[in-house]
């Protein structure tokens, strides 16, 4: 995979408003999963489906949490 860090890119990912409104939709993500999680815990392939997803999003909060810090 290869990523251009464009300038507009990096002055997007600089932009505190935008990290702010990121932060919040990943946290939304984060609720919607926990909650198809709980709902299907009886049907297995869904349920799994959502784990993986949630798993997803745990490693992309770590590295969100990271970027921000520096």
């Amino acid at each position: 995979m290869t990523m251009s860090m464009t300038p507009p890119l990096v002055s997007m990912l600089r932009d505190k408003l935008l990290q702010e409104r990121y932060d919040e939709h990943l946290t939304q993500l984060e609720k919607l999963v926990q909650k198809e999680i709980d709902h299907n815990k009886d049907n297995g392939h869904i349920k799994y489906l959502a784990e993986y997803y949630a798993q997803e999003f745990s490693e992309t909060r770590k590295v969100w949490n990271t970027t921000k810090e520096t």
